[in-house]
């Protein structure tokens, strides 16, 4: 959960002082409390090591039995604190101000000075997260962003006047991008997330791409899915509604 937190942290950048009153706005996406929903996901013989969470109502910093992860935001003078709950572990605790002045931090008997600021385009730690790739070895960027459109100009510096195909969203779509660029996503057969729970996908004939929706038994997957145990409810609910709410 830390790196979770650590993520979220990384992301602070303010332009200048006169910035500094509105970094509570940016805030403003994050206030409230976010329940682990999935972690270290198995796909056929792989695992995805990654965390999803997913916003909570309430502002109460544990689960009620306990038993789920839980991170809560609350707005704490110019900035936030932000409280991380795990089963059988004390809560974690910080207060972030992003406003790029120095911060006296105090973590047990650990003392120093911090300074957080918000992230104005990735740059710092994409130049940090390099140094640890060993030789010949590869850095993937990928942006989740609770803005679709957020970093397109950055990723797609040099593209000009082509048809770019995108993934990983789960959101079928065709849309302009920068510099006279055409984006396209053909959505997921498996789990589309755009609520329509009918398999998308794309055919490119003759030069084409046509965007296609395919009707099938849900049901009938639902029913086979549920066989495998208690650990499929979220999938089964993403087949039946074709998204997460």
């Amino acid at each position: 959960m830390r790196t979770i937190v650590g993520a979220m942290i990384a992301a602070a950048w303010l332009a200048s002082p006169a910035a500094a009153s509105a970094q509570t706005d940016r805030w403003s996406p994050w206030v409230g409390c976010w329940a682990l929903t999935t972690e270290n996901v198995l796909q056929g013989r792989g695992a995805a090591r990654a965390a999803a969470l997913a916003p909570v109502d309430g502002d109460e910093v544990q689960s009620p039995d306990g038993s789920v992860p839980r991170t809560c935001v609350a707005r704490s003078g110019d900035g936030v604190r932000i409280t991380t709950t795990v089963p059988e572990q004390p809560p974690v605790t910080q207060t972030i101000v992003a406003d790029g002045s120095p911060h006296d931090l105090i973590d047990g008997d650990c003392r120093g000075v911090e300074h957080t600021e918000w992230s104005a385009n990735g740059t710092r730690l994409l130049a940090r997260a390099a140094g640890w790739v060993r030789p010949g070895g590869s850095l993937v960027y990928a942006v989740c962003s609770l803005e679709p459109q957020e970093g397109e100009e950055r990723l797609l510096a040099g593209e000009t006047g082509r048809t770019i195909l995108l993934g990983h969203s789960h959101l079928q779509f065709r849309r302009p991008g920068p510099n006279g660029t055409e984006l396209i996503n053909p959505g997921s057969v498996g789990m589309p997330l755009d609520h329509d729970p009918r398999a998308a996908w794309a055919l490119y004939a003759d030069g084409e791409i046509d965007l296609r929706r395919t009707e099938y038994d849900v049901e009938r997957a639902v029913t086979q899915l549920e066989t495998y145990g208690d650990w499929t409810e979220r999938i089964v609910h993403r087949l039946r509604h074709g998204a997460d709410d």
